[in-house]
């Protein structure tokens, strides 16, 4: 590993110093317990850590790890890491100090956390392999998989001092983008806006995102990710290695400092990616020998490099070392470098893009920009086709008891009786409750327009039979294909309107449709044209 691959992370400050507890600390100790010492311990970036030794009422010696934040931003820091390492302990509790209280001083607007304390080899980092084992562990474990089945957590978490965005999400790409945006929103009230980032952020979020996360989310071709509880600021300086005798490297190897969430497993490794080195890349292709690659595979590389774009945007935006020139030409540079070679939409449209031209692209379906086209058809046209797919539905209803009103003529012209002729709306009913499962099948296998010709013309054939026919049982027969033919044309137009029109826009095209349902217009219908015709439609 390289010796400097510290060197991009803010200066840490060492605590030496004996530390004043009062009676709410020491109310968290075991009962009758008698506090030894409270010294400063170890280096940190945002709070003060120390060791509290205490021999407890059966004069055993105990100790406790302390973390100590001041003022309101402390507390939400303190309350966000507790629930993130209670999480952590749930899942894998071998490799996380166990946590024990975390609450307010009496006095001073101070903070407290209490761990379990270890001793850890000083100088000493996990190698590859056992980094990489205990990320896998966690990200494996049963107790790590998201309660609500989406992306985020139950509180802010802090990455370093900076609050990070948990709202939960139904997709990744959702929760990414917002992640992102707050980092850059953050970034830009603290050092002022960069107009070259600036002018980058659109194609990024509508173009390089989607491109490279809605992949992992293809349902199309059986993907989908499965949110897991991540460390959220998983890099070599957050891990160490414990003094235990008689454990091998893995089992000693610990993980501090965490800011946790559900999210893509891929994610939480990404900040090694970072140190563009061997020790970074052998610790990812370690931990990918246990957990496979996300499908799909060639887009990993570029996906690590847009997470790791994330965890950037952490480092420069609390490091003081690097100047604000320097930092904001690297970011830029890694902005172009995303944009430039997967800037690729969705596989339809890409060759409309002159731009694009000879970029590589998904070959995924569903890749398209985060505002996606549902259909192609403006509103007109929508109106126009749920305007015909209504009409076509009506002469369901409308064939169903259109001659009810002149059912008495009908028998006498075919010498039988009334209640025969009710049989030929019965079976009509019949028909019509068993013909729209067959049709609506039918639709989503051969296409909706070749399915609306097919029973249009069925119908239509029927009609005409029954304009001729001066039998009984021609008559009922004929009813039967009449139903055959138009009953299913409801359950098509469903599917219709499923096709060309978003949820939120359905329901008044749906009511549209019912406009075809009321039975009464059959026989409305059929009252008005009694005068004028009779039930052959003749004069």
């Amino acid at each position: 590993m390289d010796d400097n691959h510290f060197d991009h992370h803010p200066a840490t400050t060492k605590h030496e110093h004996d530390i004043d507890v009062d009676e709410n600390l020491l109310a968290k100790l075991p009962q009758g317990s008698k506090l030894k010492s409270a010294k400063g311990a170890g280096e940190s970036n945002w709070n003060l850590t120390g060791h509290v030794i205490f021999e407890t009422q059966e004069g055993k010696e105990e100790e406790y790890f302390l973390k100590i934040a001041t003022g309101t931003p402390g507390k939400a820091m303190f309350a966000g890491e507790f629930a993130s390492m209670t999480a952590l302990h749930s899942s894998i509790p071998k490799h996380i100090p166990r946590p024990l209280s975390w609450g307010a001083f009496a006095t001073g607007d101070r903070y407290f956390q209490l761990y379990t304390f270890h001793h850890f080899v000083k100088g000493r980092r996990p190698s590859i392999s056992s980094l990489a084992s205990v990320a896998a562990s966690l990200h494996s474990a049963p107790s790590s998989l998201s309660p609500t089945g989406k992306f985020g957590f139950e509180m802010t978490t802090y990455n370093g001092n900076l609050p990070q965005d948990n709202t939960w999400t139904e997709t990744w790409e959702e929760f990414y983008n917002n992640g992102m945006r707050r980092m850059m929103d953050l970034d830009a009230k603290a050092r002022g806006e960069s107009k070259e980032l600036k002018g980058l952020e659109g194609d990024f979020f509508e173009k390089v995102v989607p491109r490279l996360l809605r992949p992992l989310e293809n349902t199309k071709k059986g993907r989908s990710i499965k949110p897991v509880l991540l460390h959220g600021d998983l890099w070599v300086g957050n891990a160490s290695v414990e003094e235990k005798e008689g454990a091998n490297e893995e089992g000693n190897c610990m993980l501090f400092d965490s800011s946790a969430f559900y999210g893509h497993n891929e994610y939480d490794l990404s900040p090694m990616y970072l140190l563009r080195n061997d020790w970074g890349r052998e610790c990812l292709e370690a931990y990918h020998r246990i957990i496979p690659k996300s499908e799909p595979v060639e887009d990993w590389e570029s996906r690590i490099e847009l997470y790791a774009l994330y965890v950037m945007y952490f480092l420069f935006s609390t490091s003081n070392h690097l100047g604000t020139t320097k930092r904001k030409a690297m970011e830029v540079d890694n902005y172009e470098r995303l944009e430039t070679d997967f800037v690729a939409t969705f596989v339809t449209s890409i060759q409309s893009y002159e731009e694009l031209k000879g970029l590589p692209a998904s070959n995924d379906e569903e890749v398209t920009t985060q505002t996606e086209v549902y259909t192609v058809f403006p509103k007109w046209e929508k109106v126009y086709i749920v305007s015909l797919i209504t009409l076509a539905a009506w002469f369901s209803t409308l064939s169903s008891f259109i001659y009810y009103p002149v059912i008495t003529f009908v028998a006498r012209d075919l010498h039988t009786t009334v209640a025969n002729v009710n049989l030929t709306v019965t079976a009509y009913m019949v028909i019509s409750g068993i013909a729209p499962a067959l049709i609506g099948d039918l639709a989503d296998q051969a296409g909706r327009r070749l399915t609306y010709v097919i029973t249009l013309v069925v119908y239509f054939c029927a009609n005409v039979g029954i304009a001729v026919q001066d039998s009984f049982v021609a008559l009922l027969l004929l009813r039967m294909l009449q139903s055959a033919g138009i009953a299913g044309t409801f359950s098509i137009a469903y599917g219709v309107l499923v096709d060309i029109s978003t949820p939120a826009e359905r329901g008044s095209y749906v009511s549209a449709l019912s406009f075809g349902r009321p039975a009464i217009l059959s026989a409305t219908v059929a009252l008005l044209l009694r005068p004028f015709i009779d039930y052959r439609s003749r004069k």
